[in-house]
């Protein structure tokens, strides 16, 4: 008969059993042994309790425990399907890797696997290479039972069973690296045919055994649901290479066999922001981030630092002209994706379909020019007086899921943010490439895009989110002014050599008192070159040519700025151009003669060009090297110590700079 303290003594031991805790003292004494632990609250008698328990591992396994949440759920890793390369021996690209990462000598790998039976393939090889290719674990079968073979779902989610521990695990077979890094297992099977997993499991341990999650990924897992009937519920964590991790759960997905990779444009990478997210047929998936089963490892898969918009988005000049393009200022600290709604129609927001536009560029930390064409959807100017509400989002982190040939999704996607920011992450697509696509640029919380049953066929079906986002962020209106009393035919500025050529022509001009030619680097402060006389009132064409003799160096923008003769003043659109101004390369040395510990070396040369500096004793002898990456066309100066004193004498200061040897004489004393 158990008594009611047995019970809880018994309910105690199970609970801390499955919250995988280790139990290592568990005592109850009685000050009465008779006393009802029904009266202890009344203090009838006193009950000491007595926990001491410290944490043991009970593995966590990293494979089937992702792919299938449930038993009843299908889906596991394959390799060898239709030719994909994914972690086959015979594969040389290191995007179609399976990969481990070992962070110190101390730490081993376990693992186990287990063939499904709708695979093609009857039997198979795996092996193991280090972070530099070479093989250390020679090819050996796939086990078909004993060590290494995961016999039950049961098994393969409760992990390698350690030093016998967890009693529920499999058998594993195991590895010891020697070095650290990201080593990657490859297969092989019998007369190349498909290989699907039922069970896989490879996790990484420390030296107490302990779990360590989070090390096990690839570019580009290649799964496979067994069947075309069956749906996929497994989840992947993906981490963009800012840092930012995002947790996708599939949730139901129908693809039969598929590809999960993620990267930063989508289907494409043109430049075009816009049209490289766009769902397209074909298959065009490109693999770039990091793909883990768990939250990667943060002690070396570090967070990103959200950025941040220093100053509201505006328009350059402040005002938008009919027919001309228009510029917008945007100051951020990080690099991001700001993306500007130009709503025309007379609602808020973007309505796929209607002449709303469009506009999104990557920003960099500082202060960046993001341009319109000034047209609508339909490639037309809005007419003068017009409204125009613009709406700005700053994001970073952008996470793009391309998957190809993924017939059905149903119930849409799940994504979630882990770090750094955390929660539900809106999500977007634009499938408006095909008859009844359907598009959300502006981001559905909750489940996200799905389409219907053949839809995704053969097509590749793409879907973003953030890492981190601000929306509306700088909301604000504008209204169509007319246009500059000249019709500017062109207006472009080219280097030649070490000036700026500004060339613009007109087809028309009306009370043109003169212009004048501005450039800045900002776009908020702007400098005036020269005035030029304009025609006053002309209906023929006019060539007008400026020289900037003192531009700036990198990329700066120009404009100009017209003036009518009653003081009316607008300006153009910007134009931008990138000078780099070749210098003669000249160079001193300093002190000389210098104490043979520290010379400074002030330099004149191309920014950006590769220079090494020897110094070399009179016999020629080398005594000092360093390379260096110039970083301005203006005068640097560099300080060059070496290790310990040269003795007194002569000797030779060497610089090679665009292919050329300078040579000067110092003196130690």
């Amino acid at each position: 008969m158990k008594t009611e303290g047995s019970i809880i003594l018994h309910t105690l031991i199970k609970y801390f059993y499955f919250k995988k805790v280790g139990l290592i003292i568990f005592m109850l004494q009685f000050k009465n042994l008779t006393c009802s632990f029904s009266n202890y609250k009344t203090a009838k008698c006193t009950c000491v309790l007595f926990f001491l328990f410290f944490y043991y591992n009970i593995a966590f396994s990293e494979g089937t425990k992702q792919f299938m949440p449930a038993s009843a759920d299908n889906g596991c890793t394959q390799f060898n399907d239709v030719g994909r390369p994914f972690a086959l021996m015979s594969n040389t690209d290191s995007l179609q890797r399976l990969y481990f990462h070992i962070k110190s000598i101390t730490e081993k790998v376990y693992f186990g696997f287990a063939k499904h039976s709708s695979s093609s393939a009857t039997s198979g090889q795996f092996r193991i290479k280090d972070p530099s290719g070479t093989i250390v674990y020679a090819a050996t079968n796939l086990p078909t039972s004993g060590a290494g073979f995961i016999s039950t779902y049961a098994q393969a989610v409760a992990g390698p069973k350690i030093s016998g521990i967890p009693a529920a695990g499999y058998s594993p077979l195991n590895f010891t690296p020697s070095v650290t890094g990201d080593f990657y297992i490859e297969f092989s099977s019998n007369s190349n045919r498909n290989y699907r997993f039922q069970y896989f499991d490879i996790t990484v341990v420390d030296a107490s055994s302990k779990t360590i999650n989070g090390r096990l990924w690839s570019y580009a897992w290649d799964m496979n649901t067994w069947s075309s009937a069956n749906v996929f519920n497994g989840s992947f964590y993906v981490y963009t290479n800012e840092g930012y991790v995002s947790k996708v759960d599939l949730n139901g997905i129908q693809p039969f066999g598929f590809v999960v990779s993620c990267n930063n444009t989508g289907p494409t990478n043109t430049g075009n922001i816009v049209a490289d997210r766009k769902s397209i047929a074909g298959n065009s998936t490109r693999p770039f981030f990091k793909i883990f089963l768990s939250d990667p490892d943060s002690t070396i898969y570090l967070s990103a630092s959200p950025p941040a918009l220093n100053n509201p988005i505006s328009v350059v000049d402040g005002n938008v002209y009919y027919g001309q393009s228009a510029q917008f200022n945007a100051d951020v600290t990080g690099t991001g994706i700001i993306q500007l709604i130009i709503s025309l129609n007379g609602i808020s927001g973007y309505q796929p379909g209607t002449n709303d536009a469009i506009v999104a560029a990557i920003v960099t930390t500082g202060n960046n020019i993001i341009f319109w064409d000034g047209k609508d959807a339909y490639g037309n100017y809005p007419l003068i007086g017009t409204s125009i509400e613009i709406s700005a989002g700053f994001s970073s982190g952008i996470t793009h899921l391309p998957i190809y040939d993924a017939e059905t999704q149903s119930g849409g996607y799940n994504i979630t943010r882990i770090r750094p920011v955390t929660g539900p992450a809106p999500i977007r697509w634009d499938d408006s490439n095909f008859i009844g696509g359907t598009v959300n640029i502006s981001g559905s919380s909750g489940n996200g895009h799905s389409w219907l049953i053949n839809f995704g066929n053969i097509r590749t079906m793409n879907t973003w989110w953030n890492g981190y986002e601000i929306e509306n962020l700088s909301a604000f209106t504008v209204t169509v002014m007319p246009p500059l009393p000249i019709e500017l035919i062109s207006f472009a500025a080219k280097p030649n050599i070490d000036i700026i050529d500004i060339n613009w022509a007109t087809a028309s001009e009306k009370n043109n008192n003169y212009f004048s030619v501005e450039k800045t680097k900002d776009c908020l402060r702007f400098e005036t070159i020269s005035n030029v006389a304009g025609a006053g009132n002309s209906n023929t064409v006019l060539n007008y040519l400026l020289k900037d003799n003192k531009p700036y160096d990198g990329v700066s923008y120009y404009r100009l700025s017209q003036t009518d003769f009653d003081g009316t003043i607008t300006h153009s659109h910007l134009i931008s151009v990138n000078f780099n101004r070749k210098v003669d390369f000249v160079f001193k040395i300093y002190p000389n003669p210098y104490d043979g510990i520290c010379i400074k070396l002030d330099m004149i040369a191309n920014r950006g060009d590769e220079t090494k500096l020897i110094i070399t004793d009179i016999n020629g002898k080398e005594i000092y090297s360093k390379e260096i990456t110039i970083n301005s066309n203006d005068e640097n100066v560099y300080t060059f110590c070496s290790k310990e004193r040269l003795a007194q004498g002569i000797y030779f200061l060497k610089v090679f700079s665009s292919e050329k040897e300078y040579t000067k004489k110092v003196v130690v004393e």
